[in-house]
């Protein structure tokens, strides 16, 4: 199974929507925003850039359906062994108090087993979050920082978009081999040991912020031109 669906970096997993969408050229009509139906699009924000092509994508290693029937919930992976899937396990609705989460009655947060182990050099943690972009309406992985210099072993926990409540009876919903289930990218721990500083005002702040106003509105505010600029001034 994994070898069938590896993970992938990232920037190689993009969304369908973005891969679609037109990046409009510093000199174009659309990037001057004069023609309302010609503009920059959402794929030109920096922080989308980033976050849809930051760390790796794990995929879907196995079809996976859940049925309602009833008052109850079946599921089933084909790829295990057992009949009743040994690769959804549950944490209990008692583990949930207070916590507002799609999970199922009498039952609590469905997990995903993983296949893998993971391991990072010390120092350093995996972060793992649901792949927002890519915008899957099945289920949605809860996030969470795993210090993987310590622990190896880390499992998937999810809610459904949709509450139970509100399935109709015979409703399925199919979780697809292959596609995009959980991304994850590293994190240096020590960055957790940082300290906040606000200020109410910084003079020297405010002056240094208004020359990139500046900079950025005379490069018709194109975010790699300011970069690279900003970066070569460093």
């Amino acid at each position: 199974m994994l070898e069938l669906y590896p993970i992938k970096p990232a920037n190689q997993v993009l969304p369908d929507w973005y891969k679609k969408q037109k990046i409009s050229k510093r000199g174009s009509v659309a990037y001057s925003n004069l023609n309302m139906s010609d503009m920059k699009q959402a794929k030109q924000c920096p922080a989308i850039q980033d976050i849809v092509s930051e760390g790796f994508i794990i995929p879907a290693w196995q079809d996976i359906y859940f049925i309602k029937d009833g008052k109850l919930m079946s599921w089933r992976t084909y790829a295990d062994k057992d009949e009743v899937s040994s690769s959804i396990q549950f944490q209990g609705v008692g583990q949930l108090t207070g916590m507002p989460t799609n999970h199922l009655p009498n039952y609590g947060i469905p997990k995903l087993i993983s296949p893998y182990l993971f391991s990072t050099p010390k120092g350093y943690g995996i972060y793992f979050t649901d792949p927002f972009y890519h915008f899957r309406k099945d289920i949605k992985m809860l996030p969470g920082k795993v210090e993987t210099d310590i622990w190896k072993e880390v499992n998937f926990p999810f809610e459904f978009y949709k509450p139970f409540e509100e399935w109709k009876n015979g409703e399925t919903l199919f979780v697809k081999a292959g596609e995009p289930l959980i991304q994850i990218s590293l994190y240096d721990k020590n960055l957790d040991k940082a300290k906040l500083n606000i200020n109410s005002v910084d003079k020297n702040f405010l002056e240094q912020q208004e020359k990139n106003q500046i900079l950025s509105s005379t490069l018709s505010q194109s975010f790699p031109a300011y970069k690279k600029l900003k970066e070569d001034m460093l």
